[in-house]
């Protein structure tokens, strides 16, 4: 019998949860992070924790108090989506989100750094430049300032550190390709795109932009909910990079 056993049913915070879980350290670039196994049998998610500027150490007292209360408090109102809070002034304010795991263990509470102390963010665009150019949709939208691929709404800030490179995925850009072809699949599309037509060959650029304005709002829907994706790791831009141990 572990000699832990005896207190399985002893109050927080002297109860062994490290008889049910166990911590697992990865790194990415000169992070060290840690992911747990086990906690989804309490609370049906796991911790993924990435928070820079910490030793093995501190990440480790971390998660194994984060492990020690949500064993036994469950997810209260201390640990929901959307939390900040200050850690210490060399780690800086960590933000919490309920997502998947880009590790692929399922849904996981992630701790990660609100700041970008450690230069690890990049920015990419969502829609890239190259569909921008080439899909009709937003050729038309682009002809009357309502699309551009280099604007702040359209671009996202990743670790690059988290793929395995930064070559998108072609089932990524397909599917957003698919989704715009869709929204030209019907008569109020055409009729539309035919008096913006019109509109612009008269000079009329406002009217072109009232024509178009609903697949606007369709487009800025689709970019949302891919940037959307992308954060929660419901979907990838590139292809993960797998857990690489310290």
């Amino acid at each position: 019998m572990d000699a832990q056993s005896p207190r399985s049913f002893d109050p927080f915070p002297d109860h062994p949860y490290s008889l049910w879980t166990e911590i697992v350290h990865f790194i990415s670039g000169r992070t060290i992070g840690a992911f747990t196994i086990g906690l989804s049998a309490f609370i049906g998610r796991e911790i993924e924790f990435e928070v820079d500027g910490l030793d093995q150490r501190g990440v480790t007292v971390r998660v194994a108090n984060a492990l020690s209360y949500l064993v036994a408090n469950g997810l209260d109102k201390n640990i929901e989506s959307g939390t900040v809070y200050l850690d210490d002034e060399n780690v800086g304010h960590v933000a919490v989100l309920h997502r998947q795991s880009r590790f692929g263990i399922g849904p996981v509470v992630s701790f990660f750094s609100l700041q970008d102390r450690a230069g690890r963010l990049k920015t990419y665009p969502i829609i890239p430049a190259s569909i921008g150019r080439n899909h009709p949709l937003l050729v038309m939208l682009g002809k009357v300032g309502m699309f551009d691929a280099a604007k702040p709404e359209n671009l996202i800030e990743l670790r690059p550190d988290h793929y395995v490179s930064e070559t998108r995925l072609e089932s990524f850009d397909a599917a957003l390709a698919h989704a715009l072809s869709e929204m030209l699949a019907t008569d109020a599309y055409a009729e539309a795109d035919a008096s913006a037509r019109r509109a612009l060959d008269s000079g009329d650029i406002a009217s072109a932009r009232s024509f178009l304005l609903p697949w606007a709002e369709e487009v800025r829907q689709l970019r949302d909910a891919a940037k959307l994706g992308l954060l929660m790791c419901d979907a990838f831009l590139f292809m993960p990079a797998p857990p690489r141990s310290p």
